[in-house]
């Protein structure tokens, strides 16, 4: 095992100051190919257009006539949400020969350790004849919100598939949660400070939403998942694990054949066995520790104390490893080899302590939905299995023979089914096949059970949010799923929530369809599990779900 400590080469990255947008600048709604037709709820985010003194300066975006490729700016995210909208500050030329021929693409994009935009995550055209030839303040909203997690940073990239020119304006002061960037020949350069080139004028909107697959919290005991095996997570959903800072127990310990597309987080350490893939690993615990066969695209942080980072053979690190610590790896003579990034030996801080989602229903939440309450779980047991007005107190669950919620294309129609009390027997969802109509809340203070070969399907159109929500905090089973349970329909997402609970697989669990969230105390997976990141509960989040 060979120990390193590598003298810092690049600078950390800057701490995001809290800003606003001015008042006056405002946003101009625009007609856009892929954009929503309603500008998004008022929300806040990280903002240069607050900068006193006139707009200076603009790098153009388009080939030919002095144009770069694309031109970006990156920020730093004070907030886990989704960016719903991008306004900046720009100009589309009207004198020959920089008119444009094609509109003006505005995105969202991951960055590499060393700040250059990467990965696209949302992106959203404006049509050409659409700006100003003068600067103006237009606004962009994304159908598809791109997903940021608090303190990394990231990238507004302005880019044309046409000839010159749209120019991106800057101000005289200088933005520090990131900089300005330009491209040329597919090849990204950083344009520092006191260059000529101030950073980009924008503002983002950043609404907290659901946007992990699985949160574990940090009230009892936040180990995620005690040896699992073959859990994949896709569409780029993440993992994150709140633990009690430098715990000697990891706060996110995973067995073997991890395949979250996304990103995995805890405030605790954290460590893998076998064949971890991921988009990046950031822990602010003891430690990082991944086995054999591990992939991570992006980058490794670790930030506590000590703040090692110990990897095995046969892995790869395509972005920054950053430890306060020291990095070990395998001795040069291990038969199999290794592959880094750059590595940077500095301190560095953890993940941001997110907040879990608090389940809180207020007068009005549920207006227009149907509540059917019990007093007792074996009665709303037979309820959930018969699906019929004689079995659930006079009232139907459905407009749908034999399913349970009512269509509708917004949450303004749904079914909640409350369990209060008689908790001798757990709250029942299946087994066997439960077609969902319309959204479902089930809430109780007992045990919630999925036996064994559940189907969760879809009986209507429109996408329907099935949500399991337990005030029950025994941290033991408190949501339980025995095995083969399969949701397929890509109108169905599950949302499992028990913020004081445990919640705990005994078998294969495959929610890859609508996907799913699950958010607990305490999450431990046994078997093979499989989750779609969902975009219905990232768009949509769910009612009385709020985040602090």
């Amino acid at each position: 095992m060979n120990t390193h400590r590598v003298d810092r080469k690049r600078r950390a990255p800057r701490v995001l100051a809290a800003l606003a947008l001015v008042a006056g600048a405002a946003a101009v709604a625009l007609p856009m190919t892929g954009t929503s037709a309603a500008p998004p709820a008022p929300v806040t985010g990280p903002s240069n257009l607050a900068t006193p003194g006139p707009t200076t300066g603009h790098p153009h975006a388009g080939t030919g006539s002095g144009g770069h490729g694309a031109v970006g700016q990156t920020f730093t995210a004070p907030s886990t949400g989704k960016v719903t909208s991008v306004s900046i500050v720009a100009a589309e030329h009207d004198d020959a020969p920089r008119i444009p021929s094609a509109g003006l693409t505005v995105s969202i994009h991951e960055v590499k350790y060393n700040g250059e935009p990467s990965t696209l995550l949302a992106g959203a055209t404006i049509p050409t004849g659409t700006l100003a030839p003068t600067p103006t303040t237009q606004a962009v909203s994304f159908s598809s919100p791109a997903v940021v997690f608090a303190g990394r940073q990231y990238a507004i990239v302005l880019s044309t598939g046409g000839t010159c020119c749209y120019g991106w304006y800057g101000s005289s002061a200088s933005y520090a949660g990131g900089d300005d960037w330009v491209q040329n020949g597919g090849a990204w350069s950083n344009l520092a400070a006191g260059d000529g080139n101030p950073d980009r004028l924008f503002s983002v909107d950043i609404t907290k939403g659901f946007v992990d697959t699985i949160f574990g919290d940090t009230l009892v005991d936040a180990d995620v998942n005690d040896n699992p095996y073959n859990t994949q997570i896709w569409g780029g959903g993440s993992v994150y694990a709140g633990a009690g800072v430098n715990s000697t127990r990891a706060a996110l310990d995973m067995g073997l054949n991890w395949f979250p597309s996304g990103h995995l987080r805890a405030l605790g350490s954290i460590k893998g066995d076998l064949n971890v893939q991921a988009a990046s690993v950031w822990a602010g615990g003891r430690n990082v520790r991944l086995g054999s066969y591990s992939h991570v695209t992006g980058d490794v942080y670790s930030c506590g104390t000590p703040g090692d980072v110990v990897l095995d053979h046969n892995q790869r690190v395509d972005g920054q490893v950053r430890y306060q610590g020291v990095l070990r790896t395998p001795d040069s003579s291990a038969p199999f080899g290794w592959s880094l990034g750059n590595t940077v030996d500095a301190p560095c801080g953890g993940p941001a302590d997110e907040s879990m989602p608090a389940y809180a229903p207020i007068a009005g939440d549920y207006a227009g939905w149907t509540t059917i309450t019990f007093n007792n779980a074996k009665i709303a047991n037979t309820c959930l299995a018969q699906r019929t007005a004689a079995a659930c107190n006079g009232i139907a669950p459905s407009s749908v023979v034999g399913a349970l919620g009512f269509p509708s294309a917004t949450q303004s129609a749904g079914l909640r089914i409350r369990v209060t009390s008689g908790c001798g027997t757990p709250v029942t969802l299946g087994p066997g096949n439960v077609p969902i109509a319309g959204h479902v809340h089930i809430v109780t203070g007992c045990q919630i059970l999925v036996p064994f070969q559940t189907g969760i399907t879809a009986a209507g159109p429109g996408n329907h949010q099935v949500v399991l929500q337990t005030s029950r905090s025994t941290g033991n089973r408190d949501i339980s799923i025995l095995g083969q349970l399969g949701s397929s329909a890509p109108e169905v997402s599950l949302l499992f929530h028990a913020a004081t609970g445990e919640f705990a697989t005994s078998g294969h669990m495959d929610i890859a369809g609508g996907g799913g969230a699950i958010y607990a105390n305490r999450v431990r997976f046994y078997g093979n599990t499989r989750i779609m990141r969902s975009s219905s509960l990232i768009n949509n989040t769910p009612t009385a779900f709020t985040f602090s």
